[in-house]
């Protein structure tokens, strides 16, 4: 009874060998590259988003245009390692810049175009980017992204635009006792 007890011990090692020889390149591999591809996706998603975020905080001071405002978003991305063009050397992201005054509660802000020369004090700022995921994945298969995929951020922020302020210039007259 010995001998057959370690002649199917050494049987079942090599069983779990075969199994694992089956289930690494058909289950595991797969598992493993989906997980790195969603994390480079979260990653991507997460620098699209401080773009946005860099943008709206210039956009708030009413300091800057709106081809500025967009300017330091696309630096932000490609500072950050990111492709903004596609393969032809086009730019391939949606970027836009709108004001609104704050709506009266209970309603929908309505959106216009950004004007620096406009913005008061307290109007929201909407940054909204598109940015495509095929710019910058990790793998050229289409398992778990496709080549339609797209991150989208959005951000609103109000404007800190500094109020006038007028000071005046003479001494005022001492009070009458």
């Amino acid at each position: 009874m010995l001998i057959n007890a370690a002649t199917r011990a050494r049987r079942r090692t090599a069983a779990a060998a075969v199994e694992l020889a089956l289930l690494l390149p058909t289950i595991l591999v797969p598992v493993m590259f989906g997980i790195w591809e969603v994390g480079r996706l979260v990653q991507i998603q997460q620098i699209v988003e401080n773009a946005i975020r860099e943008g709206a905080r210039q956009a708030s001071t009413g300091k800057y245009t709106e081809d500025e405002i967009k300017q330091t978003v696309k630096d932000y991305l490609t500072t950050a390692g990111l492709s903004i063009t596609d393969s032809e050397g086009r730019e391939n992201i949606v970027l836009t810049v709108q004001m609104a005054t704050p709506p009266a509660s209970g309603t929908q802000p309505s959106k216009a175009t950004y004007d620096v020369s406009t913005i008061a004090q307290n109007d929201l700022i909407f940054v909204d980017l598109s940015f495509p995921f095929k710019n910058v994945r990790y793998l050229a298969s289409n398992f778990f992204t496709t080549s339609e995929t797209m991150l989208n951020a959005a951000t609103v922020w109000p404007c800190v635009k500094d109020s006038p302020v007028s000071v005046p210039t003479t001494i005022p007259q001492e009070p009458v006792h």
